[in-house]
């Protein structure tokens, strides 16, 4: 019974050994992956006002279209306008304030001369 207690024992630390193993390879796979991640979204980073250059690409094309069609669904509004100064305002784009004013002032003068002032 001795014998096969010892046994007993080494199969056990041997099993322990390799889980341990298969643990520690799973974490190493996991830190590699992570790393990995990090990399790509450093290497994935937006020029800076790339977002809010969009939203205002995006406002203007609404406008341009609202224009185009006289659709009312497409008319710009406080909430489409508020967006794109919103998305200038949390940009780091150096021209970030000079944009956000461009839009209000548009939006001012869409709201005292109406929607073909710059017609």
């Amino acid at each position: 019974a001795v014998g096969s207690s010892a046994a007993d024992n080494d199969a056990l630390n041997g099993q322990q050994k390799e889980q341990q193993q298969q643990w520690n390879q799973q974490s190493s796979d996991v830190e590699l992956r992570n790393q990995q991640q990090q990399k790509q979204q450093k290497g994935a980073q937006l020029p800076l006002g790339a977002a809010a250059q969009r939203a205002h690409r995006i406002h203007n094309s609404l406008v341009q279209t609202y224009k185009a069609t006289k659709d009312p669904h497409l008319a710009p509004s406080t909430i489409s306008y508020n967006a794109a100064i919103n998305a200038w305002s949390k940009s780091y784009h150096p021209s970030a304030g000079e944009m956000a004013e461009l839009l209000l002032g548009e939006m001012i003068r869409e709201w005292r001369f109406g929607e073909d002032s710059e017609d």
